[in-house]
């Protein structure tokens, strides 16, 4: 490959292709910030129609709320131009024909010419590299926001489950050597209480590990079930696990997910309720206990779809399902069947 030197000619028309096929927008401003110039790009950043600049007003490309603002920095900068990016301005936006703003990078430069200064401004779009960094830091915070949930869990697994149910241990130990019986059901109530936190945090210990991946088992489809009903029934139902639950296999797992959703659903659409839970055991049987606090469920969902579509349910899990209303209680649905 050969080079060889260019004239005046040659040189100007390589200039101009510069200007003109620049990537970047290039405006160029006199001392009165009047638009003497743009490229290409700065009339497809900016919308107008390029004979429509020419005479503008620079300021008329910022948005209103700031061009004092920017009359102001220019003015300043005009009286002690240097090539530099235009800093210590705040966020910078352009705005379009059609009113629309878009964040952008500016850098400057003074041109010395026969008719007196102008001022080169190239601008840049920065709005895909904006949201690039913006989805870089909120994976970030998400990481951070794992790393402490993953802590909490940790704490609570090796510290406060292991502190209750060594409580219930010793009280364990404790009731056969009680001989009043009052004392004793007590204490037997206070066992049964333990129980059922250690179930509820371990639940919480699970939806904090699996917070972010909800696709992790049978345990994150039911939570995930939880939270999607929630804006329809107001409030998100409590949800507790017992036994080996993410070991249950497919379809059970995915009728069991089925027949929650339907349960909830209907409970969202019917029961009126205000608080409404979700109880799941995988042992040597599969027990699902969804149960509300509200009126029960119409006559149009004892004899209609919502009934089949629960019955279904039930009977491809291999169980009759049970309907329940407890005296002075909400509906209750209920599946329980052995496991092989």
């Amino acid at each position: 490959m050969s080079f060889h030197a260019l004239d005046v000619t040659d040189l100007e028309e390589v200039a101009a292709a510069v200007v003109v096929d620049a990537p970047d927008g290039i405006v160029v401003v006199d001392a009165a910030g009047q638009i003497v110039l743009v490229n290409r790009r700065a009339v497809e950043l900016f919308g107008h129609p390029s004979e429509a600049f020419l005479g503008m007003s620079v300021e008329h490309l910022v948005p209103e709320a700031d061009r004092a603002r920017h009359v102001t920095a220019r003015e300043a900068y005009t009286a002690d131009a240097v090539r530099r990016p235009l800093r210590g301005y705040g966020a910078l936006n352009g705005v379009r024909a059609d009113g629309t703003q878009f964040p952008v990078e500016i850098s400057l430069s003074p041109i010395d010419t026969l008719g007196g200064p102008l001022y080169v401004a190239i601008v840049r779009d920065v709005s895909a590299r904006l949201r690039a960094e913006a989805r870089v830091e909120a994976t970030d915070r998400e990481l951070e926001l794992t790393s402490e949930r993953e802590r909490i869990a940790r704490d609570l697994h090796d510290t406060i489950i292991q502190e209750l149910f060594a409580t219930g241990m010793s009280l364990q130990a404790i009731v056969g050597r009680v001989e009043d019986d009052v004392v004793g059901k007590r204490l037997m109530g206070a066992i049964d209480a333990l129980d059922d936190s250690i179930r509820r945090i371990r639940t919480v210990i699970f939806g904090l590990s699996a917070h972010s991946a909800w696709g992790r088992g049978l345990r994150g489809e039911i939570l995930k079930v939880a939270k999607d009903e929630a804006p329809a029934l107001g409030f998100e139902p409590a949800v507790t696990f017992e036994g080996t639950v993410d070991a249950l296999e497919e379809p059970h797992a995915s009728h069991v997910v089925g027949l929650i959703r339907e349960a909830i659903s209907n409970t969202a659409r019917h029961a009126r309720s205000s608080a409404a839970s979700i109880a799941v055991t995988v042992t040597d049987e599969l027990v699902v206990i969804v149960a509300d606090n509200g009126v029960g469920f119409p006559d149009s969902v004892m004899e209609g779809n919502g009934l089949r579509n629960l019955r279904t349910r039930a009977e491809e899990l291999g169980g009759p399902l049970e309907l329940e209303h407890p005296e002075g209680a909400g509906p209750v649905v209920a599946l329980r069947r052995p496991l092989d």
